[in-house]
């Protein structure tokens, strides 16, 4: 079939199709030539290129395509012999030009442009952006960090659908070499009666660490019984702990009370900030300890108890007894076996999980989808937390009041941590600290534009293509996702 040889009218009408199809489409479309030159771009790919009041369409047209999108796969497909095209879901223009930091991810048809007359004549690509993929895609990102988690969860609801007490290793959240240590150890120490002392910074999770050792042996279905050594006044420690018979002291309750020790019987008893007992109810302890039982106060006699001693501290024991404010023959019985509880910054890989795992509760209680920014997330994971777990579950209820449309971002970060990140600046040798400062300097930049690299290069005062190398040189184009 011979093909019909196209008028004037019938050119221009094909031209003006064309345009009007481009300039109406929600996707955006970019046509280079076979020198890898910009020959159109409709309006929807200048838009999300540098926004309205960045780039003009009419500036971009005739400029070198990897001058503006140096990631671009489009060149490949004009340096061939034969038309091809080609579709796939990536990031590769989302980290580098984008204006708005949630349109992260993309769907690119590319395609040859080619004649059998005049063979490659250049390239197109069609490029659709999805807001719903964008979070999705978010999601799936952090699956990795929030799997162990999940799995958690999981077992625990089975668990409980089964009539199956929780063994309590699943309130403890981490996935590090330090906290699986632990576990183990939590495991082959809760089948044992042997007191236990754990050991850690404040906020680190010691009573949780002490409920899963609990709740993992053979005392499970007795009582768990918590008591705060420095949360009670000294005058009021052996009723607390003994507890006390009717008409004991003037006050007392007619009924009498039973003590923490008694109410746990066939159970255990939790004694948190244990460095914190006076050295005279110290003694008391010991002999509860060698005797096995009690001495109720105003009581006539003492009362046999069978409980498993569990105790923590955030002090170092070792120097409180050379300071003579504890025992020694205390810390031997209650240091049977010792169990460390890592600090949050000794297991780095920990905090994103925490941190989405507080959100999510957060999201359950209120209903919500809020998530975290990759660049408030490198904040948090950079940062020391000499609170620990505590300071962090505090600080992520913070962000999540402050989130606007469901994100939390760098700029919801409390300064104290931002500032506590520059200091550490300081640390290391000249070169670590330069490249500290410089990346810290880009950051902020791109933040403080929008991450609008145009802008940002220009700010700066280099080309845009040295920035494109010094993001992806220092990270950067991970956390613009």
């Amino acid at each position: 079939m011979q093909k019909k040889k196209l008028t004037q009218p019938d050119l221009n009408m094909i031209y003006h199709t064309y345009r009007t199809i481009l300039e109406m489409s929600g996707d955006g479309f970019l046509v280079i030539d076979k020198e890898g030159k910009i020959v159109d771009i409709n309006p929807t790919y200048v838009l999300k290129l540098e926004g309205v009041d960045g780039l003009k369409q009419e500036e971009i047209i005739g400029q070198d395509i990897l001058d503006y999108i140096p990631t671009s796969l489009l060149p490949n497909f004009i340096h061939v012999s034969k038309p091809i095209k080609g579709m796939d879901m990536r990031q590769e223009i989302a980290d580098k030009f984008l204006k708005n930091a949630e349109e992260k991810h993309l769907i690119s048809t590319r395609a040859t442009i080619y004649s059998e007359e005049h063979g490659v004549m250049g390239a197109v690509a069609q490029v659709k952006f999805y807001d719903h993929v964008i979070r999705l895609n978010n999601r799936l990102k952090q699956i990795d960090q929030e799997l162990s988690y999940y799995k958690q969860e999981l077992a625990c609801i089975s668990r409980e659908k089964a009539d199956i007490g929780d063994d309590g290793l699943t309130s403890i959240i981490g996935v590090s070499e330090s906290i699986t240590q632990m576990k183990n150890d939590i495991q082959k120490t809760a089948g044992v009666n042997f007191n236990v002392l754990i050991v850690g910074e404040t906020g680190v999770g010691k009573e949780l660490v002490a409920e899963a050792i609990h709740k993992a042996g053979p005392r499970k279905k007795g009582p768990f019984v918590k008591l705060n050594c420095s949360a009670i006044p000294a005058e009021l420690f052996e009723s607390e702990l003994f507890g006390y018979e009717e008409g004991a002291f003037t006050g007392a309750s007619k009924k009498g009370k039973k003590g923490k020790f008694e109410q746990a019987n066939g159970g255990t008893i939790f004694l948190d900030e244990i460095g914190e007992m006076p050295l005279p109810m110290q003694a008391k302890l010991l002999r509860v300890l060698q005797e096995r039982e009690v001495d109720v106060v105003g009581g006539s006699k003492p009362r046999p108890i069978d409980v498993r001693i569990i105790s923590a501290t955030n002090k170092d024991l070792g120097e409180c007894i050379r300071n003579k404010t504890f025992r020694s023959d205390l810390f031997f019985r209650l240091n049977v076996i010792r169990i460390h509880v890592p600090a949050l910054r000794e297991r780095r890989e920990d905090i994103s999980i925490l941190a989405e795992y507080f959100l999510r509760r957060l999201n359950e209680q209120y209903k919500t989808e809020t998530c975290f920014s990759h660049v408030a997330m490198d904040v948090l994971e950079s940062y020391n937390w000499p609170g620990n777990v505590r300071e962090l579950q505090n600080f992520v209820e913070r962000m999540y009041a402050y989130a606007e449309d469901g994100l939390i971002e760098s700029k919801h970060v409390p300064f104290l941590i931002q500032n506590t990140r520059e200091q550490e600046m300081g640390k290391g040798t000249l070169r670590e600290q330069m490249e500290k400062a410089e990346r810290a300097i880009l950051l902020r930049a791109l933040e403080g534009n929008e991450f609008n690299c145009r802008r940002t290069a220009e700010s700066l005062g280099i080309h845009r293509s040295t920035l494109y190398k010094k993001m992806e040189y220092f990270g950067l184009d991970r956390s613009l996702q």
